[in-house]
């Protein structure tokens, strides 16, 4: 696992939005705070569960991911503009194994813990989380709102994101390259960000497999915006949706 800036947000037992160095060693924890809904992923992610555990494997074997993914963050204190909001995003860390995923995730704050303004964006690494990037510019991302009422959910649903995201559980894996949890005053919501926005049948299949994973009812539906809307408008989410789920 490379480190990437000197900064990221930690968990601290009494402060818990203070930001120091992350320890790039620590031993994933994966065995503590299971959540609900997240037995197939935490399966398909969790070392000790899919691999030989016999006395005779090498205790420093590392399970590979099938790419590299970075860990970004900014906090945006005040209305951003293209200028201050690229001043502020910070390239965390990149991983590439199952245990330097739980030990970031483990040892950064949990998404309902930042401040409001605040977003973790996990992206392919050498995907910068912009509309401008190369490879976002002909797609766009699928958006779940997380009402305040059910707050006390985000860290599960970001955490199962990121599980969907990195463990490439979609059908069309290659078409999804990242997604963002924001923390917002008057209510979250989560981003997964795809290649293109014109493919309808790839769209909406993702969409779908993403609110299964969610677990979100029929009662809860998410929306499909282009990017291209949103650099036409300078907004990130006041754009119409062009597919739904």
């Amino acid at each position: 696992m490379s480190k990437e800036a000197e900064e990221i947000p930690v968990q601290e037992a009494e402060a818990a939005d203070t930001e120091v160095g992350v320890e790039a060693d620590v031993e994933p924890n994966v065995e503590s705070d299971e959540k609900p809904g997240l037995a197939v992923e935490r399966h398909a992610l969790d070392p000790l569960l899919t691999a030989n555990n016999s006395s005779s494997a090498a205790p420093s074997l590392k399970h590979a991911l099938s790419r590299k993914w970075t860990l970004w963050f900014d906090s945006q204190q005040k209305r951003a503009n293209q200028t201050n909001w690229h001043d502020s995003l910070k390239n965390l860390i990149t991983f590439d194994t199952v245990e330097d995923f739980w030990g970031v995730y483990n040892n950064v704050i949990k998404s309902s813990a930042l401040s409001a303004g605040s977003n973790f964006h996990l992206f392919q690494a050498g995907i910068q989380p912009m509309w401008e990037d190369p490879q976002n510019e002909k797609g766009g991302k699928w958006v779940a709102q997380v009402a305040k009422s059910r707050s006390a959910d985000l860290d599960n649903l970001w955490l199962n994101t990121m599980l969907s995201v990195i463990g490439e559980t979609f059908e069309d894996a290659d078409e999804v390259l990242g997604a963002v949890v924001s923390v917002r005053r008057h209510g979250n919501r989560l981003g997964l960000w795809t290649k293109s926005f014109n493919d309808e049948p790839k769209c909406v299949r993702i969409g779908t497999e993403w609110k299964k994973a969610l677990e979100f009812g029929s009662d809860e539906p998410i929306g499909f915006q282009a990017h291209s809307d949103a650099i036409t408008h300078n907004s990130s989410f006041s754009n119409q949706d062009r597919y739904t789920a």
